[in-house]
């Protein structure tokens, strides 16, 4: 019996370990922009989860107006995720359908040289993210419009809270 429960502990994190391996293998896309390739590290971690691969899927319909068949099809060619975002960013920030940057880059030419292709800068690319974060941040809680009003408090009553150290200065 113990040997069935060590053979299986076994097999367990040799599946773990390579999956790791496959996963890190996926993350050495080296854009030039450090806050950049921290963001699309962190996209591939999402993904590493089933929940987290459905959320980045929806964020790429979101905010590049991506289809599941785009999606599924530049999967099936061998982009993870973050590829995938990295493919949209390039896209929209020169104009280009996905379709095409997508087949200049599996012709063989890689991020940097397509991006000095495309005529675009990874700072740019890094803007694109951050306005489509605060675009999710005004959606999930819109800001109250108009001046709120305070509680009035009825007169002769005030409640100080003590337990303050300080001098009074």
């Amino acid at each position: 019996m113990k040997k069935l429960v060590t053979f299986i502990l076994l097999l367990l994190t040799s599946i773990s370990i390579c999956r790791a391996a496959e996963y890190s293998a996926s993350l050495k896309i080296q854009t030039g922009d450090a806050a950049l390739d921290f963001h699309l590290r962190q996209v591939n971690f999402k993904a590493a989860t089933p929940a987290g691969a459905q959320e980045v899927k929806k964020d790429l319909q979101q905010n590049y107006a991506l289809s599941d068949k785009q999606i599924a099809f530049l999967s099936k060619q061998g982009y993870t995720l973050a590829e995938i975002e990295l493919l949209a960013l390039m896209a929209k920030e020169s104009g280009k359908k996905i379709e095409e940057v997508a087949a200049l880059h599996s012709k063989g030419v890689g991020w940097g040289v397509l991006a000095k292709r495309l005529q675009v800068q990874p700072s740019a690319l890094r803007k694109l993210i951050v306005e489509n974060k605060k675009e999710e941040r005004l959606k999930e809680s819109p800001r109250e419009t108009g001046p709120t009003k305070l509680k009035e408090v009825p007169k002769g009553i005030y409640h100080f809270p003590r337990g303050g150290k300080g001098k009074g200065r």
